[in-house]
């Protein structure tokens, strides 16, 4: 039986190498990538099981990577996390993509 990917973004190096860390310790396969076209590329080339993302990208937003998800592998589970307000984030865009 092969490993799970999970494809883990996050800006922040530190808090992203912790997060591969943790997935790695568990037994996954975890692949960390620094922005949404990164990890937009990696979703669209296939092989992601999970999708973990933070919120906020210079280039975009986790919801952005979330689309992407829907779109080419509905089925892949996404977690979506942040320390954001949530009263500031604009989730009407992206009714359909987050529960």
């Amino acid at each position: 039986m092969s490993q799970s990917t999970v494809l883990c973004a996050d800006e922040d190096d530190a808090d992203r190498e912790e997060t591969v860390s943790a997935l790695s310790a568990a037994g996954l396969d975890a692949v960390g990538v620094s922005d949404v076209a990164t990890a937009t590329s990696r979703i669209e080339d296939g092989d992601i099981d999970c999708v973990v993302t933070e919120y906020a990208f210079p280039d975009g937003t986790g919801f952005d990577l979330l689309a992407t998800v829907r779109a080419t592998t509905p089925d892949t589970p996404c977690l979506l996390y942040t320390d954001r307000d949530p009263a500031v984030i604009d989730t009407e865009a992206f009714q359909g993509v987050v529960a």
